[in-house]
């Protein structure tokens, strides 16, 4: 059967109508005003997704990681950033041990802790504790839902992952006394986990972990005075990490300075010279996995203001002009020159070579001469010839280099 000439049958246009619309469609890229592709969409990496808060707390014991995280309380939400004044792990002690990390943000303290518990084979998490978000603040437990809290863990040596992980308070079930705790009252939070990385047990061997002693050239000190914190460790593994010093109290925001500890006779240590403004402890936070996050505190060691005007230094009389009344290896009259105490051997402005006042003479005192080269300071003008240059340098690290005084 034929076709009437100049008649298209109706199939024919409708496909390619079709055809035509299918093409323009596949052309444009686009549908209903959106483009799209043939291509299958990938999620950017997590590293590159906004608005991701992502964490590392490594301590010796244990440590946790995640790709994001915040707690939020009554609808005010922390996410670790502020300054930290603590991240430890305890060591094991009766199948227990807890991993704790402190901050301060937005000017309110808040505080995270994890109880782990072992069998001796496996661990797992016990308790979840966190500040409530308030100022001042109080602990409330998360802890008591097994399907959340009791399933974090594994076997000693073995890390738990989960891709999401969220706490709810207060936590699901029966109240857990006949009482509520002042903390608790009318707290309402969540904790958020993405991608949890969490280990416990851990073995501590090759960390910077055991707590470093802190000691001042002098305890009591004037305002203005410069004084020399020193911080040791027994650990040759605390060598190359960085210290920040801070004087309390902890409201005060100020750093006093930093350095990096080196290796040293029986570990490793470093020191900074500092103004005195007024008394305190002074303590150093100390990064232990070179992160960023201040991780381990040393001891502290206190410092006291003397009250007053300092007391004027008067050389005795003496027609001698040799006389070294203190036998530091200086002369009265030198002594005078340069402003340090012709009759006190050993102490604060005692000794000429000594200029922080650390009773030892060693690299800090060369170059404190050497940043003076090409100045008329007297203080550092070692052989008072009105100027200081190599020759004043020369005098400290050659003759009194490595020598303390008494």
């Amino acid at each position: 059967m034929g076709f009437k000439k100049g008649i298209v049958p109706v199939f024919i246009v409708l496909a390619l109508l079709l055809v035509g619309t299918v093409g323009a469609t596949f052309a444009s890229r686009s549908y209903k005003g959106r483009p799209f592709s043939r291509k299958p969409i990938v999620s950017p990496p997590v590293s590159t997704q906004p608005g991701l808060n992502p964490i590392s707390w490594k301590t010796p014991y244990a440590s946790l990681e995640a790709d994001d995280f915040y707690i939020e309380l009554n609808g005010k939400r922390f996410v670790g950033n502020g300054r930290v004044t603590q991240l430890s792990s305890t060591p094991p002690k009766n199948n227990y041990m807890e991993l704790e990390r402190r901050w301060t943000e937005n000017g309110v303290e808040m505080d995270i802790l994890f109880n782990f518990r072992s069998d001796g084979t496996n661990w797992k998490v016990d308790k979840v504790w966190t500040y409530n978000g308030k100022s001042p603040g109080g602990f409330i437990q998360w802890g008591g839902n097994p399907s959340s809290i009791g399933s974090m863990g594994g076997r000693i040596g073995s890390q738990f992952t989960n891709s999401m992980v969220v706490l709810n308070f207060p936590p699901s079930g029966p109240p857990q006394s006949g009482s509520t705790p002042s903390a608790e009252l009318g707290i309402r939070g969540t904790i958020y986990f993405k991608n949890l990385k969490l280990s416990a047990f851990q073995n501590p061997t090759g960390w910077c972990y055991k707590p470093l002693t802190m000691s001042l050239s002098s305890v009591s000190s004037r305002v203005g005075d410069i004084n020399v914190a020193n911080l040791k460790s027994t650990q040759t593994e605390c060598a190359g990490k960085k210290a920040i010093f801070w004087q309390g109290a902890a409201t005060n925001n100020s750093s006093l300075g930093t350095c990096t500890l080196i290796t040293g006779s029986s570990g490793a240590e470093c020191k900074i010279q500092f103004t005195v403004s007024r008394s305190g402890n002074v303590f150093a936070l100390i990064d232990i996995d070179g992160n960023g996050t201040w991780d381990i505190s040393s001891y502290s060691a206190t410092l006291n203001v003397i009250l007053g005007p300092a007391p004027s230094i008067t050389p005795s009389p003496t027609s001698d002009p040799n006389a070294d009344s203190d036998g530091d290896g200086f002369k009265d009259s030198l002594e005078v020159y340069m402003g340090t105490n012709p009759n006190l051997s050993c102490g604060v402005n005692a000794w000429p070579p000594d200029f922080d006042n650390s009773r030892q003479v060693d690299i800090s005192d060369v170059l404190a001469v050497a940043q003076h080269n090409g100045t008329s300071d007297r203080r550092y003008d070692l052989n008072r010839d009105g100027k200081v240059d190599t020759a004043d340098v020369g005098i400290v690290q050659s003759t009194f280099y490595g020598k303390t005084c008494q």
